[in-house]
């Protein structure tokens, strides 16, 4: 179905993936989806969800429309003249929307999850090791997930991160754990999860600095998540394989004035947030700002921010 400008309510964005965004109707109480392409205005509604929660938290897992095959750094190992670039286009492309139901009294609560394959919803136990309201907040369900290798992932309330695996899609049951994060949970700061390259990484951002602070103080830093086992406990951690960049080279700002909005998508070194009234990319190893553009409206709030981008090849969305 063509998307036509004016004939919709403004959307509420609860997901996306390069240039498909996954849309609701409202933004509590949410019941009725739809997929749509901003760029090509095509949409395609889902059915209604089982059933209606005045909070849910929302994840969107799509794979490839196309792979984008390039010989460029084969070239340069081999030192030959030949350069050769393809696509590989799988128009039958699959996609799931999942909702985490919260129980704010029950360790185990559940998720109901539509898959494009079975084009119905159904519903998922996730066994968890303590109750959904001692890690999760109504302020959450507005933060957007990050779907990474079948995996969802949440920055939750007490700095730690909450992983839903969905892998084994033909069971009645999920599983989740929880990733401690790099350094001391106590140390005041948010952090922002983002994939980049290919690799899931986290942007932790101090907006409360203590009053005994000095200039050179870090005002971000960033980690990668590597798979590796801790104390053959099977708890992952994030390597300390880090940059940074200090509050000296941002400016003389409040740090509550400072937002940290995406990494950028192909460049692992980039890092786009806003300050005050105007967006800037952060180059973290190149130590460089630059100015992006202009807010309209100060009135935006973090919870609106989403990533889009345009592939080289336009997503079509599927008839539901």
């Amino acid at each position: 179905m063509r998307l036509e400008l004016g004939s919709m309510v403004p959307p509420v964005v609860v997901g996306w993936y390069k240039d498909l965004l996954l849309c609701c109707a409202t933004r509590c109480d949410q019941r009725d989806y739809y997929l749509c392409n901003p760029y090509t205005k095509q949409w395609a509604a889902l059915p209604p969800t089982p059933g209606v929660y005045t909070e849910v938290y929302v994840s969107f897992f799509c794979d490839p429309y196309f792979n984008y095959s390039d010989d460029a750094h084969e070239e340069k190992r081999t030192s030959t003249s030949t350069r050769t670039s393809c696509f590989i286009l799988d128009a039958e492309y699959t996609w799931k929307v999942v909702r985490l139901v919260p129980n704010a009294s029950d360790e185990n609560f559940h998720v109901e999850m539509f898959s494009s394959e079975t084009r119905e919803w159904r519903e998922l136990v996730v066994l968890c090791s303590r109750p959904f309201s001692s890690f999760c907040t109504w302020y959450y369900c507005f933060v957007s997930s990050v779907a990474y290798t079948g995996m969802s992932y949440w920055w939750c309330k007490d700095g730690f991160i909450f992983e839903l695996d969905l892998s084994t899609s033909n069971s009645s049951i999920a599983k989740c754990r929880f990733i401690e994060l790099p350094e001391d949970p106590g140390e005041l700061g948010i952090g922002v999860l983002g994939v980049s390259e290919g690799r899931l990484r986290l942007c932790k951002h101090y907006e409360c600095l203590p009053e005994s602070h000095e200039d050179g103080q870090d005002a971000f830093r960033v980690w990668e998540l590597k798979q590796v086992v801790k104390d053959n406990q099977d708890k992952f951690k994030w390597l300390v394989d880090r940059v940074s960049i200090t509050w000296t080279d941002i400016g003389e700002f409040h740090p509550h004035h400072i937002l940290v909005l995406s990494f950028h998508p192909s460049n692992e070194d980039m890092v786009y947030f806003r300050k005050w009234d105007e967006y800037l990319a952060c180059n973290f190893r190149g130590g460089m700002l630059e100015k992006v553009s202009h807010i309209c409206s100060l009135e935006l709030r973090e919870n609106y921010r989403f990533q889009f981008t345009l592939p080289w090849w336009p997503t079509p969305v599927p008839n539901l």
